[in-house]
């Protein structure tokens, strides 16, 4: 013979206190500077690797047509300045992929959510509106297709 046992319900009225601390979660000061911080990092990022492509990719092409076809012929000079600029796309990105955790960070917590919205799509695009920028100053440079 078995005896059925019950589990005890409970509903959403009662509380289990374990300790004499107040069960209700302290009130969030959520302010949109989150998202704010995240939107400024990501369109510095995109701003300057914008910056860094368009400049490299509008003198590759007048320095390798005086010089030579490859990066070795150009002046030690120039070289620094690309290596510089190369250089300073990992800077931009860390900075892009900053923004972007941020961003997320902001939408999840509400912490100003349309400029954490604004964040992660301006650090998503920000490669792709490089290249574009980087093909496009290439073009621009050797004069044309």
């Amino acid at each position: 013979m078995s005896i059925p046992l019950e589990t005890p319900r409970f509903d959403s009225s009662d509380t289990i206190l374990l300790s004499s601390a107040d069960p209700r979660p302290a009130p969030s000061s959520a302010t949109p500077a989150a998202g704010r911080r995240a939107l400024g990092l990501a369109l510095i990022a995109v701003a300057g690797a914008l910056l860094a492509v368009t400049v490299l990719g509008v003198s590759i092409g007048p320095m390798e047509a005086e010089h030579g076809r490859t990066l070795a012929d150009t002046p030690g000079w120039y070289q620094a300045i690309a290596a510089g600029l190369g250089g300073s796309l990992l800077l931009w990105s860390a900075l892009g992929a900053t923004g972007l955790a941020l961003g997320i960070r902001a939408v999840a917590q509400h912490r100003g959510r349309g400029s954490g919205i604004a964040a992660i799509v301006v650090a998503v695009a920000g490669p792709v509106l490089m290249t574009v920028a980087f093909i496009a100053a290439l073009v621009a440079g050797v004069g044309g297709l």
